[in-house]
């Protein structure tokens, strides 16, 4: 009896086939979704370093003169 219901719960909480899309398909979107944005989040990333430079009373990094020894940092 309680193993027939178990069986039912399971049954109706498994997604069938044709459901929807496979837990692959949706890492892979979800995947690209993600990579696309990487411009976006440099962007805001670099504005955001930009700002607080300037509130800090620093020069912002792209207008701070190289090191000594060439490399920049």
């Amino acid at each position: 009896m309680i193993e027939d219901k178990l069986s039912l719960i399971i049954e109706i909480l498994a997604p069938k086939e044709s459901d929807g899309p496979t837990l692959d398909e949706i890492l892979g979107r979800l995947v690209t979704l993600v990579a696309a944005q990487g411009p976006v989040l440099r962007h805001i990333d670099a504005t955001t370093c930009r700002t607080l430079d300037i509130q800090e009373g620093r020069a912002p990094l792209t207008s701070r003169p190289e090191e000594k020894d060439g490399t920049g940092v």
